[in-house]
């Protein structure tokens, strides 16, 4: 445990690897494509460490 308590980021990380792997398949069948940016949700979890 650290102290104070660090802020992080809170990620849906089944969805994330559901997104990695699409590309991965996509990127696999379109080889020759330009590369996409995709922007998943997170959410900030603020604690001690901002001062909040």
């Amino acid at each position: 445990m650290s102290l104070p308590k660090i802020t992080t980021m809170d990620i849906d990380l089944p969805l994330f690897a559901h997104k990695a792997f699409s590309q991965l398949l996509w990127r696999i069948d379109h080889p020759e494509e330009v590369y996409q940016e995709i922007l998943l949700p997170t959410h900030l979890i603020e604690r001690e460490s901002t001062g909040a």
